[in-house]
């Protein structure tokens, strides 16, 4: 007797195009996964360096606030404890005339090297003394 086949055994096995189209369905996804991925790791690296900018910036203005001494204007400097970040200020004069009030703007920027670029900024309010304040009055 010879073997027949009907048409249920026929189609036993996967075409081709089927086989093609889910294995390029199956790499459009893992590109998109490796893609989100990548953007994933960015932006954690992004966030830590953000904090580890914060953190040298508050040790910065503690040390600073704590000698009780005008903050250093136009200055620059690294950080011991930190190779790849370093330090920059400078200073914008703010004077309001109507209140009769002198003041410094003293702008302090964490710069990163990796990146080339300011992580992290704080602008300081400084009151300066008054020009009719500084003339002895007897």
């Amino acid at each position: 007797m010879s073997k027949r086949y009907s048409k249920k055994c026929s189609r036993r096995g996967l075409t081709l195009i089927e086989v093609v189209t889910s294995v390029a369905l199956l790499l459009a996804l893992l590109v998109m996964m490796l893609t989100l991925h990548a953007r994933h790791l960015r932006q954690i690296n992004t966030a830590f360096e953000k904090q580890q900018a914060a953190e040298l910036m508050d040790q910065l203005l503690g040390e600073w606030f704590s000698i009780d001494q005008p903050f250093p204007a136009n200055q620059s400097g690294t950080f011991a404890n930190r190779p790849g970040y370093s330090w920059r200020t400078s200073t914008i004069a703010a004077k309001a005339t109507n209140l009769q009030w002198n003041a410094q703007v003293t702008v302090v920027e964490i710069v990163s090297q990796q990146t080339s670029g300011v992580v992290t900024r704080v602008e300081l309010l400084e009151s300066l003394p008054s020009p009719e304040n500084s003339i002895g009055l007897n």
